[in-house]
């Protein structure tokens, strides 16, 4: 009997032993194939981060070449109005001359798309860089509302009659141009939104290069996933 009940107790404890081993192979498969599921998901958000973050790229590139064009806009119109009294009223100042007093658009596909990914992001590194960009977005939205509040209080004088004198599509001359050097405090205007496309021009850059740290630091994350 006690040979029996040795042996009961030995084949019991084996069962254990087995069924607890089973027990952690599963949580262990388990695991494994939430930690799999979990990876797969954040490879769909860092692939969806880095389209974006191109995308901004592109957006904001064109937005430098925007404030670019009008800082030389301004400064042309300047440089006209100032010698206008030397020049022969036929004189052609520009043949090619851009639309001033442009309103700027302000839009970012990561920061627009991104809101739940701080939480699903593993990676305390992309997290500070999604932060860092989240503050030269805002840097640059303020910087823009601020040129486009500037542009709004000048768009009737100079729109309207910009779109007057270019809607032939011929060369303009200095006589096309009387209503704009003739501008009250046109200096100060123009000065101001120089300014103002430059703080623009500037905060853009930033912005650009924000854009590139997260997209080097997503393409290499995404390498380890």
């Amino acid at each position: 009997m006690e040979n029996k009940t040795s042996k009961y107790f030995k084949y019991a404890i084996g069962e254990i032993v087995l069924v607890v081993i089973g027990i952690l192979i599963a949580l262990q498969i388990n695991n494994w194939n939430e930690n799999r599921k979990t990876r797969a998901v954040e490879i769909k958000l860092v692939n969806r981060l880095i389209a974006d973050v191109k995308a901004d790229s592109i957006f904001y590139n064109s937005r430098l070449e925007l404030f670019s064009k009008q800082i030389n806009v301004y400064n042309n119109i300047y440089k006209m109005c100032s010698s206008a009294e030397n020049l022969p009223k036929d004189s052609l100042i520009l043949e090619d001359f851009e639309t001033p007093f442009v309103k700027a658009a302000n839009y970012s596909d990561v920061i627009n798309n991104s809101q739940d990914i701080m939480e699903q992001i593993s990676d305390d590194s992309i997290k500070q860089a999604l932060r860092n960009y989240n503050k030269s977005f805002v840097f640059i939205s303020t910087a823009i509302e601020i040129t486009n509040e500037t542009v709004r209080k000048f768009d009737n004088i100079f729109r309207i009659e910009h779109d007057k004198i270019s809607q032939f599509n011929k060369p303009m001359s200095l006589l096309d141009y009387k209503v704009y050097c003739e501008t009250e405090n046109l200096e100060g205007y123009l000065t101001i939104l120089m300014g103002s496309n430059q703080n623009c021009y500037s905060q853009t850059e930033r912005f650009l290069k924000d854009n590139d740290q997260l997209r080097l630091k997503l393409n290499n994350y995404l390498n380890k996933l």
